[in-house]
Parts: structure tokens; C-alpha cells; sequence
């Protein structure tokens, strides 16, 4: 299983709510440039960032992760005996 911060899930929260980058990154206390490398996933995105970015937009942490889950085929989920 792979989850990710979706940049495009933001994106479009903060079009829903009518607010810049550089509007949530006022409500953050960062710069826009350390928002944006941690929405385009260069900088890690811990849990206690992902509370503060889903109370910055008011929304909840699936609204802005994508999940990736391995299919039956997926060798890493196989069983090896």
C-alpha cells in the first residue's frame, strides 16, 4: 500500500475555499516555497503536518491523500513459503 499527499486534492480545496497557495501558507506559518515542496513531495509529509494542513483547510486527512493498495497479483502481498 502506498498513500501520498495529492497535489491536485489540494489544488482543489483550496479552489473550493476560494484561497491561494500563499493564503495557506499564511494559515500554516511557513513560506510558499517550503508549502510547495512539501505538496509536489520533496519535502516528507509527517502526520502532525497533515493535522495542521486538514485544520488550515478544514477538511479530513483522506480529502487530501491518495491511497494506492497492490492487487492480488502484487508479489509483495504474495505469502512465500
Amino acid at each position: 500500500m502506498t498513500i501520498t499527499l495529492s497535489r491536485d486534492r489540494v489544488r482543489n480545496i483550496c479552489g473550493e475555499i476560494g484561497i491561494t497557495q500563499r493564503v495557506l501558507a499564511e494559515r500554516l506559518g511557513m513560506s510558499e516555497a517550503n508549502l510547495s515542496s512539501r505538496i509536489n513531495g520533496h519535502i516528507p509529509t509527517s502526520m502532525k503536518w497533515l493535522g495542521r494542513m486538514c485544520r488550515a483547510l478544514d477538511c479530513l486527512p483522506g480529502d487530501l491523500l491518495d491511497i494506492e493498495i497492490g492487487g492480488l497479483d502484487d508479489k509483495s502481498t504474495k505469502k512465500t513459503t
